[in-house]
């Protein structure tokens, strides 16, 4: 018999974010039978989920403050006394960070409440998808569910490392790795960051690649006397989407570049790009669904995927341009390296200068600069394929 299964999600199904979770849900169906999400914010209308996928809004018009209580005090007191990073917690803005460890606090009293009505909850893997707010929470209840649950976390970019702006002020990671069972970044960069950060726990991290699925069949695609940049991120600051505006102003050739995705930078990156030569145009795509762009990956000859961050975890995106055969230009950031090598793409330096990126564009396009769509595909279904989800799961039963 399978344990039961609970995901934690930011958002997911609500709303247009965490799509790659589309990829795994399938996965942990076929694995676990059944699949409960537990978004913390259901916002936005819900996505269609396959059958076995039931969803529990447990906060939904719920007041915390409503809630506190001697409990949520003394757990208050545990996870900024006994956590590693306690300093850090202190040292910045103790009012907001007082606050939001007892508004999760009292999130984990509440949802203890609800798992306690469930059936087989004290038998069940308790999966947070980030190592953030739900995992925190979870931790919370890790002596509260009984021996037999199972306590897991993946850990991507923004959740991941200590430097990243706001994290010491919602999560602990010493305090969630003394609780959980596994905690499991998307990148072996990731792994040994934790690792080296947390030694004590060092055997409970490990590396759980994610994937992508099959890709759709080519059929006729549109071709284009212009050479074809695609470029899929949201269009925030750490994405650094204006560094390619920057570059194609010096590009003489004829240039598509289509953009899939939005954000806060929306309009000023719009405005910038209009100054952009007439050589040069330009196609905003706004958010759309990821099928749409498996579809448009399929249906269009396209040239180089672009993704110039400052920081990654090991981004999805680009697994998806691989799995059809695109090579990638990318800033050697995070994980990106375990994915992007010679054979399959073009590493920047973080730093990199703009003629840098220029010299790279100029040499796909007059060909100085070549890649083999038959050993990109290859390279990416050997190792960002779905079958590092059925992998996963066989992990995390084991535990």
């Amino acid at each position: 018999m399978n344990r039961p299964i609970f995901l934690f999600t930011t958002s997911f199904p609500y709303g247009h974010g965490e799509t790659f979770l589309e990829n795994e849900i399938p996965i942990l169906l076929k694995e676990f039978g059944e699949v409960t999400l537990i978004p913390i914010n259901p916002i936005g209308k819900p996505r269609v989920c396959p059958d076995g996928v039931t969803i529990l809004d447990v906060f939904k018009d719920y007041d915390y403050q409503r809630k506190l209580n001697f409990p949520s005090l003394m757990q208050l007191f545990g996870v900024l006394f006994f956590g590693a990073n306690r300093g850090n917690w202190i040292a910045g803005n103790f009012k907001i960070s007082t606050s939001a460890i007892l508004r999760t606090s009292s999130r984990a009293n509440h949802l203890l409440k609800i798992l306690q009505s469930i059936k087989n909850a004290e038998n069940a893997i308790y999966y947070s998808y980030w190592l953030s707010d739900w995992a925190l929470i979870l931790s919370l209840l890790s002596n509260r569910l009984g021996e037999n649950v199972r306590f897991v976390s993946r850990a991507h970019g923004f959740d991941l490392y200590d430097n990243r702006i706001g994290l010491d002020h919602r999560v602990n990671k010493s305090f969630i790795l003394k609780k959980f069972h596994g905690v499991y970044a998307v990148s072996n960069q990731g792994t040994n960051y934790l690792k080296n950060a947390y030694p004590r726990y060092g055997e409970k991290i490990s590396t759980a690649y994610l994937g992508t699925r099959e890709p759709n069949v080519k059929l006729s695609l549109t071709q284009s006397d212009r050479f074809t940049i695609v470029s899929c991120s949201s269009l925030i600051p750490l994405k650094r989407v204006g560094l390619l505006i920057e570059a194609l102003m010096r590009i003489k050739e004829k240039v598509l570049w289509v953009h899939h995705g939005n954000g806060q930078l929306e309009d000023e990156l719009k405005v910038r790009a209009k100054d952009l030569p007439k050589n040069v145009e330009v196609r905003w795509m706004g958010n759309v669904d990821n099928g749409r762009i498996h579809d448009f990956y399929s249906s269009n000859s396209i040239d180089a995927f672009v993704l110039l961050s400052s920081t990654e975890g090991l981004p999805m995106s680009i697994m998806e341009a691989h799995s059809y055969g695109i090579p990638v230009v990318c800033t050697n950031v995070g994980g990106v390296s375990e994915i992007v090598n010679k054979t399959n793409g073009v590493l920047l330096d973080h730093d990199f200068k703009t003629e840098e990126l220029v010299l790279v564009i100029n040499d796909l396009i007059h060909g100085k600069l070549v890649f083999a769509e038959e050993v990109i595909v290859n390279s990416w279904r050997l190792n960002f394929s779905l079958h590092n989800y059925s992998f996963f799961c066989d992990t995390i039963k084991s535990l």
